[in-house]
């Protein structure tokens, strides 16, 4: 259409008048097309963003961990160390594991697997002491108690791992997972020994009591009869409580069935029974506390029996996400069982997440509660579970696909434009050089 106007105004100078109209359907056109122009930029600019940030795993981090979120590099590590992240130091410190210790490991890091008879350290328990879980008392330097649980590595499933690798006078090979900060041993904790000259049980360690030792006078306040055992000083270590734990659970839905062994569905209801049973011969306090995150994860607390649900603190700082359900203190006499039941409901909407980095056993369409045993209970889950599987196989196109496709429509947008621009300024000297007459 330009070329047949220009041609034509030689012999049809009324032609002028559509070449103004030309120009400013022109002038609309280069508006739009400046428009497209600057809103591809900003969409390269984000494309850019996106393509060379690196993504993050969902549910990366679990409540376990020692080190939540984990860790990068050795300065982590020993930063975590120094600020004495939820005990790491003081537990470190109790097993013989020295800081110069920790940086040499920094220097040898290692793929592993968790399938070569280890152990891993966690700050909640998951598996039960059936399955070779254990629990490790440490004085903190708060002057409280930390209780760390240690259970065999593969019960998390065998995978592969990156972790600083080294070597110690108190527990001989170590490690420390990257993606969680978490401690790997070959061997079970030594036993807790009381300082020399006291008895008990650690940390309740205490000076030998009468008439044991003569040196204490009968009006002592540790001169007390044992309740359960009048032979025995109530300070001795056999003096003490011995708590058994222990826990069931019925479907209330679904006729009262085991909910170790019947599949939950959505809304049901499941209530849980703590009992602690005192073995011991004297009485003691005992404070219920279940943690329930793994719960949470398909099912709400329908009703906490008294409880009272909160985020784990356990003494420590920084709660990491933990949920626990606490009851009042109370004291157990010797022989005496109690029992605390809470009810949960199954949430009406499951949630089709892909498992944890950390922990595989989040969002695995089953809910595992450990209270002495555990009552793993499996869950209805939706069928869009799979598709996180599937969509993680999807073809990867990679930066430099994604630059180069959004660089081509980068480039069909400017020459546009440009050509734009081009068609206008050349109207713009047709019509001048009419009204000059060199036309």
């Amino acid at each position: 259409m330009f070329k047949k106007i220009i041609s034509r105004i030689p012999y049809s100078p009324s032609m002028i008048h559509n070449l103004g109209f030309y120009a400013g359907r022109l002038r609309k056109e280069e508006a739009t097309r400046k428009i497209g122009l600057v809103l591809t930029a900003l969409a390269l600019v984000v494309q850019a963003f996106t393509v060379f940030s690196p993504p993050e795993s969902a549910n990366a981090a679990d409540s376990s961990d020692l080190i939540y979120g984990g860790i990068s590099n050795g300065s982590q590590l020993l930063a975590h160390y120094d600020a004495n992240t939820n005990n790491i130091r003081d537990l470190y410190n109790h097993l013989g594991i020295s800081r110069a210790e920790l940086a040499s490991a920094t220097g040898n890091l290692q793929t592993l697997s968790s399938n070569i008879g280890s152990y891993s350290w966690g700050l909640t328990p998951h598996f039960g002491a059936a399955k070779g879980e254990g629990s490790y008392v440490v004085k903190t330097s708060q002057g409280s108690a930390r209780t760390f649980y240690y259970r065999p590595h593969n019960l998390w499933g065998n995978f592969t791992y990156k972790a600083f690798v080294g070597q110690s006078a108190g527990v001989g090979w170590f490690a420390i997972m990257l993606n969680c900060g978490n401690l790997i041993l070959k061997i079970t904790p030594p036993p807790h020994k009381c300082p020399p000259g006291q008895v008990g049980t650690y940390p309740n360690c205490s000076t030998p009591p009468c008439p044991q030792n003569a040196k204490l006078a009968k009006n002592d306040p540790k001169c007390q009869p044992c309740p359960g055992d009048t032979t025995l000083l109530i300070s001795d270590s056999k003096c003490a409580a011995s708590f058994t734990q222990s826990k069931t659970a019925v479907n209330l839905t679904q006729n009262n069935a085991n909910a170790d062994s019947t599949a939950a569905k959505s809304g049901d209801r499941i209530t849980y029974t703590l009992s602690v049973k005192n073995g011991g011969l004297k009485e003691e306090e005992f404070i219920f506390k279940d943690y329930v995150s793994d719960v949470l994860e398909y099912a709400d607390i329908f009703d906490a029996g008294g409880g009272t649900l909160s985020d784990n603190k356990d003494g420590s700082a920084g709660s990491n996400n933990s949920k626990i359900l606490t009851w009042p203190a109370v004291k157990i006499k010797p022989g005496e069982t109690q029992k605390r039941s809470f009810t949960i409901q199954i949430k009406n909407t499951l949630p089709a997440m892909a498992s944890g980095k950390s922990n595989p056993t989040s969002y695995d369409c089953k809910i595992d509660n450990t209270f002495g045993n555990t009552i793993s209970t499996k869950i209805e889950c939706p069928t869009p579970k799979v598709v996180e599987k599937t969509v993680a196989e999807l073809p990867k196109t990679g930066p430099g696909a994604n630059m180069t496709f959004a660089g081509i429509i980068a480039a069909v947008v400017v020459y546009f434009y440009a050509r734009s621009r081009q068609l206008s300024k050349e109207v713009k000297i047709i019509r001048h050089d009419m009204s000059a007459g060199t036309i």
